[in-house]
């Protein structure tokens, strides 16, 4: 279940972008070829986030459809499998525009105002940034999503 070390690494990525603020809801792009599971992704982020200031907050999958261009006659196609020839001249030679996606698109924050606060921005591809480091099933003291946890519980 590689969706639960996603859901860490993005529940690492909204306690850095948060700042000590409550985080009501994370907006997610998933792109086909990442293979998970929106509901699996879900329910990590839930076991992640729990005692933290973002525990309870939603986690909204987008999922992205695979996308490719022929390198043979240009047709730009969304295959359903991997690989797939071109529609048009059958050539396998397609190369990939869409589908690899994995980032935090957006997180709402809670500002304690009664009409609340929404902050969008995009804050990278989890690839890049997704920091989680897991031993023995426990977060290593050094992670933030540690440090988040000690700050909850003080």
């Amino acid at each position: 279940m590689h969706e639960l070390s996603l859901a860490t690494s993005i529940a690492d990525i909204v306690h850095r972008h948060a700042r000590g603020r409550r985080v009501t809801r994370v907006e997610v792009a998933v792109g086909h070829l990442r293979l998970a599971m929106p509901s699996a992704l879900a329910f990590g982020f839930e076991l992640a986030s729990m005692g933290t200031l973002f525990e309870g907050a939603k986690l909204d999958v987008r999922q992205v459809p695979l996308r490719a261009r022929c390198r043979v006659c240009g047709e730009e196609v969304e295959p359903e499998t991997w690989p797939l020839p071109c529609p048009t001249c059958s050539s396998y030679e397609l190369a990939i525009s869409g589908g690899e996606e994995l980032r935090v698109e957006a997180i709402e924050i809670d500002d304690g105002s009664t009409r609340g606060a929404r902050e969008r921005r995009c804050v990278g591809k989890l690839v890049e940034l997704a920091t989680a480091f897991v031993e023995g099933g426990e977060l290593a003291p050094a992670s933030p999503l540690s440090q988040a946890r000690r700050e909850v519980e003080e």
